[in-house]
């Protein structure tokens, strides 16, 4: 009872308030920044995702043949194996472009359009 009474203008004063909304946009503000964003997405995201479809596939691509292969003594440094396949080969490894440790080059030759 104590407490009621202590609560009692603080609960009075709650009720009269109307309910509404914190922090929010009427519905005529919901309604443009719907359209806003839906034109942004069409107007700037196509566009966007139609030139990079165009660099990445339609372009003549540029000649991607790996380099001399140099057998760098402290490139291929090595404490331990790797914890998967035989030990000697990376997470990613890809045998036209990562020299194993202990070769004499490429494990395969880089054709260019063959792989």
């Amino acid at each position: 009872m104590l407490l009621q009474r202590a609560l009692r203008p603080i609960l009075r004063r709650n009720a009269a308030l109307p309910l509404r909304r914190n922090m929010s946009a009427t519905v005529e503000e919901e309604v443009a920044s719907t359209k806003r964003w839906m034109f942004a997405s069409i107007f700037i995201g196509g566009p966007s995702v139609i030139i990079g479809y165009v660099n990445a596939f339609l372009l003549e691509p540029e000649d991607h043949t790996p380099p001399e292969y140099k057998p760098y003594d402290h490139v291929r440094i090595r404490t331990k194996p790797f914890p998967w396949r035989d030990g000697d080969h990376s997470l990613l490894h890809n045998p036209y472009f990562n020299a194993p440790r202990n070769g004499d080059g490429y494990e395969k030759e880089y054709i260019h359009g063959e792989h």
